[in-house]
């Protein structure tokens, strides 16, 4: 208890207001701001202080679990290459001291180990979101992941397989970024003018397509 009324006293006598002090149990873990059946919206609070670079300038880094269907990001301080999840709140971050010269290439492989892969949300069906924060008073890095993942294999299906019904309800809307690619790549393998209907209807339902032209081929 001694010890954490000194502690607070530290930090009051350094300027930090009683709402930072607390506001730093609150940092450096993921929250689940929105959850729907097609959606889900991650945001978390990183603290700044002590940032380095990983590789090339980039402070951040994402990496993907695909068995665990884990989304994490990494992030250096000090002498420690941190890895935290953001789409399981509850997992303890992965810690890896190293002080080598070619640390960044240690780290990839001792997480390859782990099954993490670097990538980035786009690859997993998400969109991103960072900036930088000031979080109750801590300077923050603010990530925000949005987890498509669920709507864009829907409508993957429904493309590949020509099965507008499989879409027609459904008003979340998906990132054009996110299925245009899949979309055009699938667009070529269309020989019927069954399928080319099929697929005009999807495309103007992800608003790829203009409801103005009929024109299916």
């Amino acid at each position: 208890m001694k010890k954490v009324l000194l502690l607070l006293f530290f930090f009051l006598l350094n300027g930090c207001s009683l709402n930072s002090i607390l506001a730093l149990g609150e940092v450096n873990k993921t929250q689940v701001v929105k959850q729907s059946y097609y959606v889900k919206h991650y945001r978390a609070y990183f603290t700044r202080n002590a940032l380095r670079p990983i590789i090339k300038n980039k402070k951040y880094l994402y990496f993907y679990n695909a068995k665990t269907k884990d989304l994490s990001v990494l992030l250096h301080k000090r002498n420690q290459y941190i890895l935290y999840s953001l789409f399981h709140p509850s997992k303890k971050a992965i810690v890896i001291n190293t002080y080598q010269k070619n640390a960044y290439h240690y780290v990839v492989k001792r997480l390859k180990q782990k099954r993490y892969y670097l990538t980035s949300p786009e690859k997993i069906g998400c969109t991103s979101h960072v900036a930088l924060r000031k979080y109750k008073g801590i300077k923050t890095l603010l990530i925000e992941i949005k987890d498509y993942s669920r709507l864009q294999k829907i409508y993957k299906q429904a493309i590949k397989t020509y099965n507008v019904k499989k879409i027609k309800n459904i008003r979340t809307k998906l990132p054009k970024h996110l299925i245009v690619s899949y979309y055009n790549s699938r667009s070529k393998y269309a020989k019927t003018e069954t399928q080319r209907n099929a697929l005009y209807k999807i495309g103007v339902k992800l608003q790829l397509r203009s409801k103005k032209h009929s024109n299916t081929t």
